[in-house]
Formats: C-alpha cells, structure tokens, sequence
C-alpha cells in the first residue's frame, strides 16, 4: 500500500505541474480576474468559476455573463488547425488514407497523453479507500494490530485519497471536454465547408429513388424517401450531422478516458481481491469473462440499432425540412392532415427501432446490475465453501468496498461502449458527407487561369486591355451533365445501343461552343426545359464537365492586381461573378444588408442602385425602408421586390461578370422595360460581362451582342441577333414579340407616356427612407424576428405536468417510485445479509449445547439440500428484531442453523443472498421495461402534439418564427426526449434514493451521524443551488443558440450557388464560426460549472467518510461490531458518489426537461381557425358557380402592422376570367391570401356562392378552392407523388394534367393513359410515330416528352432536377388535377417561355370554361383578353373594367401600364378583338 501510494502520490504532482503550465492564464477570460491568469489551487479545484457561480446565483445570467472562450478554443482557429494538421501530414507521407477517427486521434494525441496521466493517477487513488477501510475494520476486530493513533491515521487518509482522486478524476473530465469542444467545432466547421465545397448531386439518385419507391401508387406516399441511405446527402440528413452527430461524437470523445481507465480499474481490483481473497479471485475473473461475450453480443445488437435509428432520423428530419420549407402550399391545399399523418409514419417506424433499442438496454441494465451480484456470490462461495475460509467483517466489507468499486466500471462500460458505438456511428456518417464528390468549379476555374496565365505570359508587357480580352467566356465543344462523366458516357453507350432513350435520363448539355463577349451584353434564349439554367450552371462549374473545354468567369487574376495597381477601392471592377438566380435567394438580414452582401455601404453608389432597380417606391412604402428585415426567403416581399433586390446586389458588386437567369420575369412589363434600359444597359454596368437568360426576347434582343438559343441541351443558333434571326430557331411567339416591341418602340405615344411615367413611377431614392445603420430605432421597427428568448430560473411546473400526463399519467410514476425504493431496500437488504454472513461465525454466548444441536443437524444436510431431488432450502423462519444491546444492533434467529465441519451452513447464507439479488434484479427488469415504455409513450404523444400544434399554425407563425429553431425543436430536442430524458430521470430517482437509504443506515447503526447529517446535507443543498442557479441558465443559453447555427446552415444550402459564385465562401465560413463559438461558449462553461460541482461534492464526501470512520473508531468501546462498523464505512464510502450524482442528474433532468419546456412552448401557439366546422360545412358541390363577392375588405397580416388591403369592393361573376394587375408590392398577392383565410379579414368580407368564407371551417374552403402559388414548391418523391400526394386520382387524370400542362412534349404525339398496368393506345397526330411510346417494366407506357418521362420519375429535394420553369408546370398539372370552381392563378407561368405560357393560356380558356378564374400576371398579353381586368394600387381597387375599356381610358393607370410595357400595339388588338368578338381564340387567329 506505501508502494502505491507514493507511486501514485509522485505521478499527481507531476500531472499538477503540467497542467498548471498548460493552462496558466486559463481564467483570462473571466473578467473578474484582474492579473489575467490563475494559480495552481484555482485550476486544481475549478475556483476560477466561483465569480460566474455567484452571479447566477445573485441573479439570472445572461449570455453576455458568460466568459470569453481561450483563444485557442475559437472554431476558426482550431479548424485552422486542424486542416494545417490533417495538411501536413498528407505532405509528409505523400498522401492521407486515414480515416476520420486515426486523423482525429492523431490531433488530439498530446492531450490525450495528459489526459492519460490524470486519469491513471485517479485510478490508483481511488484504491486507497478500500486499503485504508480494511485496516480499520481489521483494528476494530483485533486492536492489538494497530496503534489506536495509527488507526486515526487511516481515517486522516480517506479524506486525503478522496480528495486526491476527485482533483485527478476532474482535471481528466475536464481535458476531455475540451477535447469534445474542438471535435464539435470540427465537425460542423467541417460539415458545413464541404457543404459549400459539395456539387448539388440532387439529379444522381434520381432513378435509384424512384425505383425504390416501386412501379405502382404503393410508394407514392413516401415522399421518395424509401431508400433512406441514398450515397448523397438532402438536407434533413446534413442538418443531423451538425445537430445529433457531432454532439454524439464530442460526447464519446469526452470519456474517451474510459478506454483505458475502466480497464485499469478491474484490473487493480482483481489483483487487490487476488490480494485479499487468495485463489477465490479467480471466481471473480470467471464471472467477468462470463459475462463478457454476452455484453459484445449486445453491443453489436445495439449498433445495428443506433445506425438504422439514425437513418430513419435523417428521413423524418428530411420530411420536416420540406414540410416546414413548403408549408404554405400544403395550407392553400389543406393538405395538413394528410402531411401530419405521412410523417406520423414515418415516426413509428424510429419509435418502433427506439423501443427495441430500448429492449436491449433494458437486457444491459439487468446484465450489469447481475454482474457485481454475481461476482460477490461466485467469489464468496469460493472463498467460503471451496477455500474453507471464514468470511470476517475486516475481509467481506473490504471485498464489498472493492466490488462495489469494480460495480462502478461494469456499470459503467455499457455506456461507455454506448457512447462509443452512437459515436463511431456519427464519425463514420459524417466521414462519409465529408468523402461526397465536390462541385467542379474549383478544378475547372484552376484550369481556366492557367490557360489565361499561359496567355498572358506570352504577351509581351501585357496592358489593361490585353488582361481583359484575354478573360474568356464560354465553350469549346464543351458536353455536361450532373452525372459523373463514366456513368453519362454508359448512358449515352447504352442509349445507342438499344436505339432508345433512358428510362430515366439525366440532363445534359451537349456540344456547346460559344464565347460570350466581355464588357458585353449576350442573352440566352429557349423554351422551358431547353437547358438555358443549366447552361448558367455549367458557365459557374457548378455541372459536371464530360467533354470539351470551358472558360469560368472570374477564374483569372484580377487585371488590376497583374498590373501592380494596389487601389483600396473596394468598388473597382475585378474578376469576379455576380450571380441572379431565377428563384429570388436572400438571407434573413435586412434589405440594405442583402444589398451590400458583405460590401461596405458606400451611400452615393447604393442609392443609384435602388434608382436603377426602381426599388425607391417600394422603399417608401415599407415602414422601415431599407432597414426592414425581409425574414426566411425573403417571406414578406413580394417576388418581383426579392427579385430586384437580387439584381441590386449584383449590381452594386464590383464583380466585372454579371450572370442573370431570367431576372426579368418576375416583374410587370413597364417595370422590366425599366430594369432593362436603366440598370443592365446602365453606364455602371457599361464595362461588365452580362450575360442573360430571359423570355422577354423582345425587350432586350436589339442590344446584345450575342443571342444563343437553347433546344434540348444544345445550342441551335449562335450570334448576332441578325444572325439569330435568319437561322429561324426562335419561335413563333418570340418573333411576334421582337416585331411588337420594334412597332411598339416607334410609337411615339409610347415613348411620352413613358418618358412620362418614368419620373413618377421609379423616383430617386427618398433620404427619408434610407435608414442609417445606428438608426436603432427605424432597425428595430424593421425587424421581423425576434431573438429567441428561454425561461428563466426553475423549470416550470408545469413541463414536468406535461411530461407526466404523456409519459403514462401520475399513477404510473408512483408505481415507478414504489418500484425504485424496493429496489434500493433490496439492494441494503444484500449488504445487511453479508453483515449477517460474516457476524454468524463466532457470536458472544453459544454454548455447547447449540453446538451439539449444530452438529446433530449437520447429518440431515444432504436430505434437504440441492441435489437430493427436492431442490428445496430448509425452512427458515427470521424474526428480525433492532435492540439496543451489546452490539447495538441485532438479528436473532430462531430457525435453525446449521454448521458443517464447525462452520456455518453456507447453502443457508449463500442461497438467501442470491434469492434477494434474484428478487433484485426482476424488480430492476420490470422497472427499466415500465420505464422505457412511459418513455417511448412521452416522445410519441410530444411529437405528435408539436406537429400538430406546428402545422396548424397561422402563416405569421412561419414568417416571425425561423425554420432553424423549428428544426431544433424537431432535431436536437426531440432526440433528447426520445433517448436520454427517461434515462437520467430513472438514474437521479435511484440516486436519491440511495443517497437517503445511505443517511438512514449510517444513522441508525451511529446515531450520533444524525447532526453530522444535517450539517452534510446543508453543505450539499449550498452547493447545490450555487450550481443549479447558475448551470440551469447556461444549459438554456446553449439549446438557444444552436438554432441561428442550423438556420444559417439552411439558408446557406439553399443559396449555395450563388455565394459560391460571388466567391463570398470565406464569408460565409466565418460567420459560421461565429455562430459556433456563440453555442459552445456556453457549452464548455456549462461542463466548468459541472466540474466545479463535482470536485467540491466529492470533497464534501470525503469528509463524510472521514466522519463515519471518526464515529465508528469512537464506538467500538463494545457498541459497535466490526460487521456493523464495516456497514457504515462502505456505506460512507459510496455517499459522495451517490450525492454527486443526485445533484448532477438534477442539474442534467432540469437541462434534458428544458428540451421539453422548449417543444411545450410552442404548443401554445395559437392555431388558425378551425379546420372544419360540422353544422357550418358548405355542401359538398360547393362553389357550383364560382360567384364572388368581396365587400369592404381590410387585411394586415398582424394587428401591429398597417393593413395592405384597404377597404376594397368588387364583384366577380360566375365563370368570369378576371386578371389582378398593378405595380410590385400593390398588393395581388396579398388578396390571393386573404381568398384562402391565410390572411383573416381585419373587416368586411369575402363571399362565395352565397357563403361568407369566414364562417366555414379553413379546411373546407381550402379544399374547395384552387391556387398555383408565384413560388413553385415540389417535394421529395415523384411526380406522381407531388401531382397526388394522397392517391386520390387515377393515372389518367394524372396524364391528363400533365399532358394539359405541357409537360409532355410537343404536338407530335400523344399519349392517352389508363390505368396503371393497362395498355396505352397511341393516337399520334399526322407524322408521329409510335417508337416515341416506351414500355417500362412493370410501369405504365407513357408519350416521351422532354420534361415527364414516367409519373414514378423522381423529384429531387425541393425539385432541384427540374428548372423554375418546369417546376411552375408541374405545380400548374398539381392544380388541374384537383380542378375546382374557383382557381387563383399568382404568376403561374412567370417562369416559362412565351410560347408555353400561350399555349396554357389556351387550355386555361378551353378547360376551364365553367371554373370563375382569378390570374395575377405581369405578362399583360396573358390577361388581356380576358372578360375584366383588376386594377390595384397601394391596396386600393383604382380601375375594374373589361380590357377594352381601360385601355379607351386616356389617363388609365392599366393604359399607362400598357404603354409602358413596349407590347401596347398588340394589347390593344386583342382586347378590341375580345370586345368585338368576344372569342379568346380568335386573338391568335386574327393576328397570324
């Protein structure tokens, strides 16, 4: 024991030292400390907290309380690391095939060293009580071994191993905890690079996924999601990484001490029971080995189970992410009930893996609560029986100390290989994420600036001019696709092969060659679905390239920089990209901060881009001006104001290449005119590459100066617009545009009204509205979130109320009480029978006659013991009476007891031991089981009453509330509740029991305990509050700030292509970082508060100890037998565990619970109004006609905001066709909402077919009415999936739509489908063939168009292998399945090309002859024959008319729009032809 202790007393004060250099100065960071570093006591025993304890203790902290993170703790700095690290290495050894965990471990090596020496240091500490007790007890049996000085020695001594070990045991904790903070840095910093970094692969799975999901409507429903380890990533999956996955590896990576420590200590204690107990030790090592393949067989089960619980995670967390993106179409089509119930499935199947997950633990819980039992049993049998020994108090209470110190580790291992499995598990999905194929931009932009390099190095003294005009643009014979180039050659070998196309083909681009000008202005033209996106894509390197040769804008040296100019103008043309997507990206900032984009405001340059981008009025308009926050996607602007706030944000970049796909589409005509002539042909954009994919042909064909045509992925025609024009590719629609704009550009009406329009419509910037940044005030006036807020102090009652009532109600955590307190007397009841055990071989007073009778009965042994054929115990009958004698407490028994060889009856002892532990361990199954169950009950009916309550939340809740917080509350806290909740709250129930059955023990063997006990339990509930009062507000700090990380991460993901070509990466990165060091700032100090707790309960119990060996040395004038005192000590000695542990789990229920008080609080949400409302419904034909009435009609979206519909009337007659016109921001969209109650009137009302629509339930009218919202949203799955989600239709009417929407092809066939599995008859127009119809196996024969190939074709997440324009046809097909009386059309076709949108608009008129529709269109030629035309403005009703007459009115405003648009000419003759006639079609008839 000298040996070791000196051993073990020379390594803790060298792991001191070394510490306390390495972490010198680590308080530097708490304000409080004013020389800026700490001393070796502060460090040791964590006292560099006390100033933040206190504080919370004073009063709740806030997040600014919190102290600063070390510097070498910031997420930048160690992700910098890391990478230099991970870079070196591959330097040094030519490469790096390491996975994920040998890079990890290898960073991390000399902390894990360190962590090493603390660790083992605890070890051999912790070994020093059961020495120490065992000479005490040995003194209490025979004084004359030791002096009674020495005897108080040992007693001195647990209260210096104590405290020895709990300051090793906290440093090595803590060590670890910093190590699991930089792993969680490194992971989402990770994660979230390589998201920037990795090529959108959404097309790759595409025919993978939709096989999966079968041929027939069986696996419709499933959102595409059959196949839930696809080899790409969606963003539910990636949102798990960061949220779940790196939390779990930075968990297992905090204990990773365990690896090594837990063996040490099963290995210290065998050789100390070998020490002790001789040979019998083996028992023990046999019981070990027994029990261990058992546990790697549970091991290996429950892996199995931790990944297919993961996988099914990313599933629903993938679900939700789509849900929550596209909730507002599943309102317009209250589609709410059938989305709840589809993820409600998806649910059951993770609670169905959770509960067998569960049921295995359930099995590990009773194996490792056997395992110590049987260890004691197996060794004492041995020692007993086997050896012949006497089991004394001095030798069993010493063994009992030191099985209970090897229970801790085999209690311990199955969490900790729990923790290593869930880890490996997340290191291994996060490795793979990481392996994922990167975008190819950086490798093709590496290869365009070497061909400008090599260029510019052969110029000879190379000028400005020379570095411009060698910065090409465009392809050389260049193909692409978003499949890898080996599986595109197969494809196309395989199509060539077969004579046929693809089942499921992959886009492609093929053989492009074009050079787009620099400092010019190129358009690109095509019908939808050509490939005009995809081409912008491939320009960015964002498509894989197959063949040929690209020149990446922005890929060379900046001219300026070649040329040695060091300028600071931030604002100077460089080479870089300005990329508009189609679909409006914008962050959750500001207006003014979407603008700048990171630049610096420089006033005079951002007010002549609001100018050019005619964003003044809209300015005005908006309560806070520029400094309104524009919330998730830009929710409350309108399309065309996200649009131009876009197009603003390129221009005001100083990027010399400015790429635009289709920016002019979501906007009216005169306003595109505008944006057109003042900003893209403006001087600021004189010098700069723009290059625009647009429908609006006419507008902008005149001054390009190269026009390319798309057609199915190729380049049809190239060149001038001369040149273009003579090759015939563009159509027919297009052609007749260009001859009106140029009829129309030579009127000289046009031109006044115009001019005169102009000064009035798009105004200089008013200063008024141009907020300045310290305008704190206008800011917050413009602000649309809030900040997440958090409760403050105890957990309400009320969430524990909550969590009761769903886990099973009171009475089922009254029968678990019971359970835990039977359990715990079961467990003394074990440790009292051993007292008994080791007090009956020499009681004071047996005379001879009891041994006579012993040995008279000895012979009757073999004729009642086991193995006889009886297999029974003897009767024993226990009259257990507590007196006050000799020995203070006694047990008498008037059975009879046997002895063997003048020993005691063993069996007897051994087999009523091993009946309490059997009896034990049944009630510790039946408790985890009843345990596990309420659990599972709890997270089923939370979730279910969070998504619910989420779903039917009104559209406000979505627009204030960010998705990033939705997704935490679905993420994060719901794996809480799912899979630790139940488990620390069975573990703090059984601490505190134990910790009171301790109190009660020791007190009442030494009463005089019981004012030491009031004193200890003072000391514990002091410390307690200082920790609970503090640790409670960080743990809430830290699940508030998790949310703003996964919604930047969202935002991110879905604007990637554009912060990727800005080349705004870095950026982005850093805020990132940012966030992350906002979340485990108070992550690591909310582990120092624990770590400060810790080590002053363990000291605290090391007095505890100290006390009861004072007591029982005191006692054992004749008071108190060894076995007694024995009782105590051990007792004593597991106090401080047991105590810590109670305080802690408090502390992590109250953090677990704050999970729920956070899913509970948004159960409160207020709903919309009822779905249904039975004695209200309308009939089931409701609306037959399709009358409305709209009569004084005030709509705000909240009753803190100014209305946007003020007071309007009008009156829509059945049938009628009426288009909504005005300027952006008028408010069409908003009435739309207010149509469908997404918006509630604030007064008057809307009526339908007699029917005031706000006394119907929301879901009737919903269901009732139809709209094809401005934003196309499709989901996960397959077409037929998003055109019927439900299975509510047939196969034909799905054609049908598709065919109606035309999304099918051309005129050269048709097919006509039937039911699923029948035969397709073909009725082909003259000329067509019947090799167009393909037979798939197993599928329906369809007509191959070039959009639909089959209703199972897969949809990407969120459609991204579908282009804006295809996605706005299938949302179009989505509405004419459904085909109601009323439909509302916002900006349906804005995105198509001009010659599918008049052939939509066609069907519209021939299909929809008995359906009243209402259209808000900015393409004036869709709307102007129809039979009224809307006019609004700022809200109001300024013009209601047939087209006709509007435009007879000389100061009309829907006349001036006219003018204005350049088409007045054509406008103007299909109205008169509607009014004179009085046919839709004859517009087109009489103008060809």
């Amino acid at each position: 024991m000298n040996t070791l202790s000196t051993i073990a007393l020379a390594i803790g004060a060298l792991a001191s030292f070394v510490s306390a250099q390495q972490c010198q100065g680590n308080t530097a960071i708490c304000p409080n400390n004013q020389d800026g570093s700490a001393s070796i006591a502060q460090l040791l025993f964590f006292s560099w907290m006390d100033p933040l304890i206190w504080l919370g203790y004073k009063r709740p902290l806030e997040p600014n309380d919190l102290y600063d993170l070390m510097p070498n703790d910031h997420a930048e700095k160690v992700c910098a690391k890391w990478r230099n690290s991970c870079s070196q290495y591959s330097r040094d050894h030519g490469g790096d095939s390491r996975t994920l965990t040998r890079k990890l471990f290898r960073f991390f090596r000399r902390r894990l060293a360190l962590q090493c020496v603390w660790s083992l240091s605890y070890t051999l500490f912790i070994f020093a009580s059961p020495l120490l007790l065992r000479r005490i007890l040995a003194y209490m049996e025979d004084p004359s071994l030791y002096t009674r000085e020495q005897a108080f020695w040992f007693v001195a001594g647990l209260l210096a191993s104590g405290t020895l070990a709990t300051v090793c045991q906290s440093q090595a904790l803590w060590i670890g905890r910093k190590i699991g903070l930089q792993i969680k840095c490194i992971i989402i910093g990770d994660v979230y690079s390589k998201s920037l970094r990795r090529r959108d692969a959404a097309t790759d799975n595409s025919k993978d996924r939709a096989t999966d999901t079968g041929p027939g409507k069986s696996g419709s429903t499933s959102g595409g999601s059959g196949n839930v380890d696809n080899d790409t990533s969606s963003l539910g999956k990636i949102t798990n990484l960061m949220a779940v996955d790196a939390h779990k590896v930075s968990e297992g990576s905090a204990y990773l001490h365990f690896l090594y420590e837990l063996p040490a200590q099963i290995i210290i204690t065998v050789i100390m029971l070998y020490q002790l107990l001789g040979a019998a030790a083996l028992g023990c090592i046999g019981a070990i080995m027994l029990f261990s393949p058992i546990q790697l067989w549970l091991v290996s089960i429950w892996r199995v189970y931790q990944n297919q619980l993961m996988k099914i995670s990313d599933r629903r967390m993938s679900m939700m992410n789509e849900i929550l993106q596209g909730v507002r179409i599943i309102k317009f089509f209250a589609w709410e009930p059938q989305f709840e119930h589809q993820v409600a499935g998806v649910r059951d199947g993770e609670l169905s893996v959770l509960r067998q997950r569960y049921l295995m633990f359930s099995y590990s819980v009773v194996l490792f609560f056997m395992a110590p039992v049987f260890i004691t049993l197996a060794t004492f049998t041995i020692y007993t029986k086997v050896m012949g020994n006497q089991l004394t108090a001095s030798v069993a209470f010493t063994a009992l100390a030191l099985f209970k110190t090897l229970r801790g580790p085999l209690d311990q291992l199955p969490d900790f290989f729990s923790f290593c499995l869930q880890a490996k598990v997340s290191v291994d999905r996060v490795a793979k994420f990481l392996l994922e194929e990167d975008t190819p931009k950086y490798k093709l932009s590496r290869l365009s600036k070497q061909a400008h390099d090599a260029f510019i190095g052969s110029t000879h003294d190379p000028t400005y001019a020379d570095v411009v005009a060698a910065t090409d643009v465009g392809f050389v014979n260049a193909s692409f696709s978003w499949k890898p180039a080996a599986a595109c050659k197969a494809n196309q070998q395989s199509r060539g092969l077969q004579g046929r196309r693809d089942p499921l083909p992959t886009f492609e681009l093929r053989d492009l060659t074009v050079s787009f000008p620099v400092g010019k202005l190129s358009i690109i033209a095509g019908p939808t679905g050509s490939g005009k996106t995809s081409m912008l894509m491939a320009l960015l390197g964002e498509m894989l390239l197959v063949d040929g040769q690209v020149m990446i804008p922005g890929a060379v040296f900046d001219a300026h920089a070649i040329l040695g100019d060091d300028s600071q103008d931030p604002f100077l043309l460089h080479e870089s990209v300005a990329y508009v997507a189609q679909q409006a990206w914008l962050l959750n900032d500001t207006i003014r901060g979407n603008i700048t984009f990171g630049l610096p405001y420089n006033h005079r340059r951002y007010n002549e881009v609001i100018r050019m981008c005619a964003l003044s009025r809209d300015f005005e308009v908006l309560d806070a001006g520029d400094m309104t926050e524009v919330g998730e996607r830009g929710v409350v602007l309108s399309g065309g104001q996200k649009q131009r706030i876009c197009l603003a944000r390129a221009v005001y970049s100083p990027a010399r290449h400015v790429i635009m796909d289709d920016c002019l589409s979501a906007v009216d005509s005169h306003t595109a005119k505008h944006l057109f002539e003042e900003c893209l042909m403006s001087q600021l954009m004189a010098e700069r590459t723009r290059i625009l994919v647009t429908h609006s042909v006419g507008l902008t064909v005149r001054s390009a100066s190269t026009v390319v045509v798309m057609q199915d992925g190729q380049i049809v025609a190239a060149g001038t617009y001369a040149e273009v024009l003579r090759s015939g590719k563009l159509s027919e629609e297009t052609l007749r545009e260009v001859s009106e704009k140029q009829q129309g550009g030579a009127s000289q009406t046009e031109l006044n009204s115009s001019g005169k329009a102009s000064s009035s419509d798009y105004p200089p910037p008013n200063r008024d509205k141009q907020r300045t940044t310290s305008d704190s005030s206008d800011t917050q006036r413009g602000r649309l979130t809030e900040d997440e807020g958090w409760s403050r102090g105890h957990v309400q009652w009320r969430v524990y109320t909550e969590y009761i009532k769903s886990s099973g109600g009171v009475v089922l955590w009254l029968v678990l009480a019971l359970l835990f307190i039977v359990g715990q007397g079961l467990q003394v009841a074990q440790d009292w029978w051993l007292r008994e055990w080791a007090a009956s071989y020499g009681r004071p007073g047996e005379d001879s006659a009891q041994h006579a009778r012993f040995a008279a009965e000895e012979s009757l042994l073999p004729a009642i013991w086991p193995g006889n054929g009886n297999g029974g115990m003897p009767t024993v009958q226990l009259h257990l009476t507590v007196s006050r004698g000799s020995t203070g407490v006694g047990v008498e028994a008037d059975s009879v007891i046997t002895r063997s060889n003048g020993w005691v009856n063993l069996w007897y002892f051994i087999g009523v031991y091993a009946a309490i532990a059997l009896t034990s361990v049944v009630i510790i199954l039946g408790r985890s089981l009843l345990q596990f169950w309420s659990s599972i009950k709890a997270s089923k009916v939370l979730h279910e009453r969070l998504l619910h309550t989420v779903l039917r939340a009104p559209i406000r809740f979505f627009d204030t509330t960010p998705v990033g917080r939705l997704i935490n509350r679905f993420s994060k806290d719901m794996e809480t509740i799912d899979q630790s909740l139940s488990s620390s709250l069975a573990i703090f129930i059984t601490e505190i029991t134990a910790s009171l059955t301790i109190l009660v023990v020791i007190s009442v063997i030494t009463p005089e305990f019981i004012v030491g006990a009031i004193i200890i339990a003072m000391t514990y509930w002091i410390i307690g509050v200082l920790y609970l009062s503090a640790s409670r507000e960080i743990k809430r700090f830290e699940s508030v700030t998790k949310s703003p990380i996964y919604t930047h991460f969202g935002e991110t993901l879905n604007g990637v292509s554009t912060i990727r070509a800005y080349g705004q990466e870095t950026r982005f990165k850093k805020t990132n970082y940012a966030k992350i060091d906002n979340n485990v700032r108070p992550f690591i100090y909310m582990w120092g508060a624990n770590r400060w707790l810790s080590i002053r309960v363990d000291l605290a119990g090391a007095f505890v100890s100290c006390l009861a060996g004072l007591l029982a040395l005191t006692a054992t004038g004749g008071r108190m037998d060894a076995g007694l005192a024995g009782m105590s000590l051990s007792y004593a000695l597991n106090f401080t565990q047991h105590i810590l542990w109670v305080v802690r789990f408090y502390s992590i229920n109250e953090m677990n619970l704050n999970s729920v008080e956070r899913v509970v609080e948004y159960l409160d949400v207020k709903p919309e109004a009822a779905v249904t409302i039975p004695d209200r419904a309308p009939p089931p034909e409701w609306p037959a006609e399709g009358k409305i009435s709209v009569e004084n009609l005030v709509l705000q979206y909240a009753d803190s905001l100014p209305p946007v519909i003020h007071g309007i009337s009008f009156e829509v007659r059945p049938r009628e066709k009426v288009g909504i016109v005005g300027r952006t921001g008028a408010g069409k969209s908003s009435l739309t909402l207010g149509m469908l109650r997404i918006i509630e009137a604030s007064s008057g009302r809307i009526v339908v077919d007699g029917i005031d629509i706000s006394h119907i339930g929301v879901g009737d009218l919903r269901s009732q009415l139809t709209i094809i919202p401005q934003d196309p949203v499709l989901f996960t799955g397959t077409i037929r999936s998003n055109l019927d989600p439900f299975n509510k239709h047939s196969d034909s009417e799905l054609w049908l739509a598709l065919r109606r929407a035309h999304l099918l092809g051309d005129d050269g066939g048709e097919a006509v489908a039937v039911s699923s599995g029948s035969t397709i008859s073909e009725h082909a127009l003259p000329g067509s063939s019947t090799s167009s119809v393909i037979h798939y196996e197993g599928t329906t024969p369809v007509g191959l168009g070039r959009t639909i190939s089959g209703l199972d074709m897969a949809v990407s997440e969120n459609g991204s292998n579908f282009s804006q324009g295809q996605r706005q046809l299938i949302a179009l097909a989505r509405a004419l399945v459904k085909h109601t009386r009323v439909i509302i059309l916002d900006e349906a076709t804005a995105s198509v090309d001009f010659d599918t949108d008049a052939k939509i608009q066609a069907t519209i008129r021939s299909e929809f002859t008995y359906s009243t529709l209402l259209c808000i269109a900015h393409r004036l030629r869709t709307i102007v024959d129809y039979d009224r035309v809307l006019v609004l403005d700022q809200g109001r009703v300024v013009e209601y008319d047939t087209p006709y007459q509007l435009l007879s009115k000389s100061e009309g405003l829907f006349r001036h729009m006219c003018l204005r648009s350049g088409e007045y000419d054509y406008l103007y003759a299909a109205a008169e032809r509607k009014h004179h006639v009085g046919d839709p079609m004859a517009v087109d008839s009489h103008k060809s």
